[in-house]
């Protein structure tokens, strides 16, 4: 009884209880709806209610898209090439199209149930200037061992060894860059669940050629993948980059310098060329 009544009263604290319960029974059996949801309203940017974590916390009321959007909008423009790393259901994919407009967001996702409903919102949102990859991106080729987390498919990963769930094609940046004749890229988007450093040195020499890198930093996964905040920031400063920490201050967008020792655990960080901070 005791269960029972603490599960009553989680979900009456809900923003929408009635919605909250109707996605644990869709997530549960892993119903897709042809309903669709605002994900982001100036630039008209939908997304299907799929069996997808991310689609049911903007569902539900809980998915914050304030500084993601905010720091796409300030350093996507027009004519850019953008790499979205960790694409998932491809939500910020459409919204760097939307932003890039002429031109073109190479999106990157590596399980094969989340890079379908990649391709679905790409062609509910009707954007053309879209090129989707179903690989995970690391410093290696071939076939990888790939966790798919079972109850959330924002956090799934690469796994060391054979401890995934299933194998997936994985690439090079710099090689798919020669493939398809890519020189450089304007805005680096990585959300891969700890294996970021992988991704950056899969650049090669491309690295020198990027001029934003937006990156979701966690100590917790990146200890999984043996590397720590140093590391990577030491990665960046040898490339010529500077690291900042982006914020929201009311509806204002804050770059603020970062500082290696102050205490963090997860943060979203920036890393812009030298050149190009303004």
């Amino acid at each position: 009884m005791k269960k029972v009544v603490q599960a009553v009263r989680r979900i009456l604290n809900e923003k929408h209880p009635i919605r909250f319960v109707m996605s644990r029974i869709l997530l549960r059996f892993r119903i897709n709806l042809s309903r669709t949801l605002f994900f982001n309203n100036k630039l008209d940017v939908q997304t299907y209610l799929h069996a997808s974590s991310a689609a049911h916390k903007l569902f539900i009321g809980k998915y914050d898209a304030t500084l993601d959007s905010a720091v796409f909008s300030k350093y996507i423009e027009e004519g850019h090439t953008v790499f979205d790393v960790g694409a998932n259901i491809g939500m910020y994919t459409t919204v760097a199209a939307r932003l890039s407009k002429s031109g073109i967001v190479y999106a990157f996702e590596a399980t094969p149930q989340t890079f379908s409903y990649l391709l679905d919102n790409v062609r509910l949102n009707d954007v053309k200037n879209v090129y989707p990859v179903y690989a995970a991106v690391c410093n290696e080729h071939g076939l990888v061992s790939f966790f798919e987390h079972k109850n959330s498919h924002e956090q799934n990963y690469i796994s060391k060894g054979d401890g995934g769930t299933m194998h997936v094609p994985a690439l090079k940046l710099s090689n798919f860059m020669d493939s398809v004749g890519v020189k450089s890229i304007d805005f680096l988007k990585i959300d891969v669940e700890g294996a970021e450093l992988s991704v950056l040195k899969s650049l090669g020499d491309y690295i020198n050629s990027v001029r934003v890198v937006y990156f979701e930093y966690t100590n917790r996964n990146s200890s999984r993948f043996g590397y720590d905040l140093e590391e990577i920031i030491q990665f960046f400063q040898n490339a010529g980059f500077e690291i900042f920490i982006p914020v929201m201050q009311g509806d204002l967008l804050v770059i603020k310098p970062f500082d290696l020792t102050a205490q963090m655990d997860t943060r979203n960080l920036l890393a812009i060329k030298k050149e190009e901070y303004v």
